[in-house]
């Protein structure tokens, strides 16, 4: 049997627009083929014989949407709440951020971020790691083996941080982007959306997105050359929303609308 048709029996809510709340106590919820069909009070009798995920007593809700979670920050959450965001970077997330140049700090880092993440509400979300590619790269790889649906973001910074935290300067930091693009686009099989993404303490520590947005007033993708509108690569490139923050995807999948609970 197709493992992706299947019924979730539970108590479903849901909202078809955002000033109500639909529910069905003892409802089911029907996914053919990974899409879902609908919510149905009773299994409607062309539904019957598929699967049946029984969460009954449980509440069933849309997953959640993270549109910005650093992924390096995770291991500090709640930590230095009284700083303000200066003292707080420098202290907390310019040395935690620094480890992840080692490929088996971010290795099991990134273990801990990407289980705890896909046994949470969010089955979409906009996720930052470093300045680092290869570590960048292994986030990626360890998202898209949960299934969610996100974007990934490489930091670019080459002023205003640390030394031990800085690229050399924006050329190398445009280099090492466009490297992490091509890397992206070479793989076999599919990967989180790539997304570029400055770090913003003012004032931010990256010039190199100056280059990206002369490039973009020429109209040209400084990786590819093409306009940013047919762009392959950058599905989701900042640069080219003009600085407004990228969306994940949609999903048609059951992680669109299920209970999700460690075993």
């Amino acid at each position: 049997m197709n493992e992706n048709t299947f019924a979730i029996k539970g108590d479903i809510v849901w909202s078809r627009h955002n000033h109500t709340l639909s529910w069905a106590k003892d409802g089911y919820l029907v996914v053919v083929d990974g899409v879902v069909q609908g919510v149905y009070q009773e299994l409607p009798a062309e539904y019957e014989g598929i699967r049946i995920v029984d969460h009954t007593g449980k509440l069933v809700i849309p997953g959640m949407n993270d549109i910005h979670v650093h992924a390096p920050q995770y291991s500090f959450r709640g930590m230095g709440m009284d700083l303000e965001l200066l003292e707080w970077l420098n202290t907390h997330t310019f040395p935690e951020e620094s480890k992840y140049a080692d490929l088996s700090y971010a290795e099991r880092a990134y273990d801990i971020f990407t289980d705890d993440l896909l046994h949470s509400p969010t089955t979409r979300a906009v996720v930052f790691g470093t300045m680092h590619v290869e570590p960048t790269e292994l986030l990626m790889d360890k998202l898209e083996a949960t299934g969610l649906k996100t974007y990934v973001g490489k930091v670019n910074m080459d002023r205003n941080s640390p030394d031990y935290l800085c690229e050399k300067d924006a050329a190398t930091s445009l280099a090492d982007t466009v490297r992490w693009l091509n890397d992206v686009e070479a793989k076999a099989t599919p990967t989180p959306s790539p997304s570029l993404r400055r770090a913003s303490p003012p004032p931010a520590p990256t010039s190199s997105w100056r280059v990206w947005a002369s490039s973009s007033r020429r109209g040209a993708c400084p990786c590819s050359r093409t306009s940013p509108r047919t762009c392959p690569r950058l599905t989701g490139c900042m640069a080219w929303r003009r600085g407004r923050p990228a969306t994940a995807r949609p999903t048609s999948t059951l992680a669109s609308l299920t209970a999700r609970a460690r075993p």
